[in-house]
């Protein structure tokens, strides 16, 4: 079930990335109309899904509220209004391959990937690779 929900994911993102480049009246949408757009929709299958699966948990405090809700606004709303921009820009062939390269770049360079051993490293601090200070699971791009 996992991989089906995995391969309709990237179907729903390749047709959304595909229609917001080619369907005229959608192209000629404000970025900021659009994006409000696909967020509510968003929000509505995720309550669907929550109404099927025992609901949404509560929140717990107002501290978590207030990291919620910036998690919501600053990544999400600033990342949708990029991608929808870019694909008006440069088209979406380009801004997938740069949307994913960008995921990979983060992942492999900023502390997600590459961990003690990845370069032979053994922990001595003789390794090119290694940023220097106490912790020797973390290395810099070659």
């Amino acid at each position: 079930m996992g991989i089906l929900l995995v391969l309709l994911s990237g179907l729903s993102y390749a047709i959304y990335l595909v229609t917001v480049n080619n369907v005229r009246r959608i192209r000629e949408m404000d970025n900021l109309k659009l994006t409000l757009y696909v967020l509510l929709s968003s929000a509505g299958f995720f309550l669907i899904n929550a109404s099927f699966n025992g609901g949404v948990q509560a929140i717990p405090s107002g501290a978590a509220l207030v990291n919620l809700l910036l998690l919501a606004f600053l990544p999400t709303l600033v990342s949708n209004l990029a991608l929808v921009r870019a694909i008006k820009s440069i088209g979406s062939t380009l801004t997938s391959v740069l949307r994913g390269y960008g995921a990979a770049d983060g992942y492999c360079h900023r502390g997600g990937g590459l961990r003690r051993n990845d370069f032979g490293y053994d922990g001595s601090g003789d390794s090119p690779h290694h940023r220097g200070g106490d912790d020797h699971r973390t290395f810099a791009p070659p």
